[in-house]
């Protein structure tokens, strides 16, 4: 009787289902939606270093003799086609570049490519690059420090907060505070936004990533009350962490977007301030990355 190379099979098939979702996701809500959204959101993210677990994982079932059965022989017809699923995923996003460099033309002007820092510049050529295969493992930067888990607020785990600061404690340091997206139901404060964060702290900034609480425990407007105790606590402890507490913006992804810009347009609104409703909870100014909103969590 043949044995079945599980360990050749299994790998070959989670890629494969991921990537089917990929290239064919469901247009639609619920279960099967959200399914088919979480299978894709890794691949569609990572699609070269997805390739390259295929290849080593084919290479290593050829060395150990798996493929060599109709069952084997079926799992790298899979892999054959994960491949060409994978080549679609990658050529659709090469496909958003023209997209992306028209907005930037309009949002920051035909010139701005000059204005930017030299080294920034081979970075905006298409085509592959290293960073993309090995982004994910180098996020973190040995020049930044992290103090994780400061309590802003009573509600226990969902209201922590992580302050990232160059090692030298610079004084007076801009700061930029950050809300994880999640539809308000799911996220956490130390998953998103890591390569900005890191990035800005080496460079002097104090950055502030925190967590919020989250339906259906708890309905809105809890979130921007959150958000908005956030900013409070930057102006009343910040200068601890050498941040300039005048000089405050604040950002989030999707759902943070859409936290963060209700936090930016509402400044010291007492009634979405309740038991620090004489705290400043203005902002010097509002960054929004893929924001969404088209709804309200109630």
């Amino acid at each position: 009787m043949t044995e079945i190379p599980i360990g050749y099979i299994f790998p070959v098939l989670l890629l494969a289902w991921c990537t089917w979702w990929a290239v064919m996701p469901l247009r639609t809500s619920g279960f099967f939606g959200s399914l088919s959204f979480y299978s894709a959101l890794v691949i569609n993210e990572l699609p070269f270093l997805a390739l390259l677990w295929l290849f080593a994982i084919n290479i290593l079932a050829l060395s150990e003799g798996d493929i060599h059965s109709s069952i084997g022989w079926a799992a790298f017809g899979i892999a054959i086609l994960t491949v060409v699923g994978l080549v679609v995923i990658v050529q659709r996003s090469f496909q958003a570049i023209p997209a992306i460099s028209q907005a930037l033309d309009d949002g920051l002007g035909l010139d701005w490519r000059d204005t930017i820092h030299g080294k920034l510049v081979p970075r905006l050529r298409p085509g592959f690059q290293l960073a993309a295969l090995l982004g994910p493992f180098f996020i973190r930067r040995w020049d930044v420090e992290r103090v994780a888990d400061i309590s802003y607020g009573d509600a226990g785990v969902r209201n922590l907060l992580d302050v990232y600061r160059h090692h030298s404690h610079p004084a007076n340091a801009p700061v930029l505070i950050h809300f994880h997206g999640g539809a308000m139901v799911r996220g956490k404060k130390n998953r998103e936004a890591l390569p900005l964060l890191y990035r800005l702290a080496s460079q002097g900034w104090v950055c502030i990533s925190a967590n919020y609480r989250l339906s259906p425990a708890a309905t809105f407007p809890a979130q921007l009350i959150d958000a908005k105790k956030v900013i409070a606590w930057v102006r009343a402890h910040g200068k601890e962490y050498g941040a300039d507490t005048s000089t405050v913006f604040v950002a989030g992804g999707s759902a943070g977007a859409q936290l963060a810009s209700q936090a930016a347009l509402t400044p010291n609104d007492p009634k979405l301030q309740p038991g620090f409703e004489s705290a400043d909870t203005s902002v010097a100014a509002l960054i929004v990355l893929y924001g969404y909103f088209s709804w309200m969590v109630g």
